[in-house]
């Protein structure tokens, strides 16, 4: 039985390279005419970076309504309170990330490659989401008596509900 090793191994090898044409990965056919791309996947994924930039704003507006010597620290305008220019400009990032998944999805149709049409919108919900909570954090540390902003509506001291 022993001397029949030998030839069962390379007949074997022999048939696994003769037949590795037939087990490689053959690329999938080209979609002819018109791709479909805005369907429920890059809408819920746009959906999603609106949503993580409305946090990080509603949240910036909340620290720097709180904090008067905060700053922008993001990777655009640092150092930076003005609100039009740091929330126009991640706009026109963002509007770069939708488009840019929308033409991937479209044009690149290699099977290794084409999933990563994701990458650009899931990269912004990240920072975005990053940024918001950052800021969240900050809120506790800025409600305390040394750096919160006064209130001139709300009175110095508890009035157990009694108005002046």
């Amino acid at each position: 039985m022993r001397h029949l090793y030998g030839p069962m191994i390379i007949t074997l090898l022999v048939s696994g390279i003769t037949h590795a044409d037939e087990l490689s990965v053959k690329p999938e056919p080209q979609p002819a005419g018109h791709v479909h791309v805005i369907d429920h996947e890059f809408i819920i994924d746009t959906i999603g970076m609106s949503a993580a930039w409305t946090a990080d704003t509603v949240s910036t507006a909340q620290v720097w309504r709180r904090c008067l010597s905060c700053t922008e620290g993001g990777l655009l305008f640092t150092n930076s309170r003005s609100t039009p220019k740091i929330m126009g400009a991640w706009a026109a990032v963002d509007i770069a990330a939708v488009v840019t998944s929308y033409e991937w999805k479209k044009h690149v149709h290699n099977r290794w490659l084409h999933p990563l049409w994701r990458v650009p919108l899931l990269c912004r919900i990240e920072g975005h989401t990053a940024a918001a909570i950052s800021n969240w954090q900050l809120q506790p540390v800025l409600n305390t008596p040394q750096t919160a902003v006064p209130d001139p509506k709300k009175p110095r001291f508890p009035t157990r509900g009694r108005t002046f």
